[in-house]
């Protein structure tokens, strides 16, 4: 299924990763410390198959798409906002 790093995945597998990545950026300690989260997630992995590295790397992806989608939403929004004050100016 993910080819990317992983190799032999299942659906029910990523989904267990997901939840696991939800919960642990619930917990304040885990999410304001940098490499905490990684690390943790990293050792969930490990039972479920999944390299210790690989699960570093999937939490820092998630990481940075984060803060990509975020910069991304907010220039789709300034840009809405600029035409949009342009329109009721004009």
């Amino acid at each position: 299924m993910c080819t990317i790093f992983l190799n032999n995945i299942n659906a029910q597998t990523i989904i267990i990763l997901f939840a696991a990545s939800f919960i642990i950026d619930q917990v304040p300690f885990f999410s304001e410390t940098p490499g905490a989260g990684e690390i943790i997630l990293g050792l969930v992995g490990v039972p479920l198959g999944i390299f210790f590295v690989d699960g570093a790397i999937i939490k820092l992806s998630l990481r940075l798409l984060n803060y990509f989608s975020i910069l991304l939403n907010s220039g789709v929004y300034f840009v809405i906002s600029y035409y949009d004050k342009k329109k009721f100016v004009d």
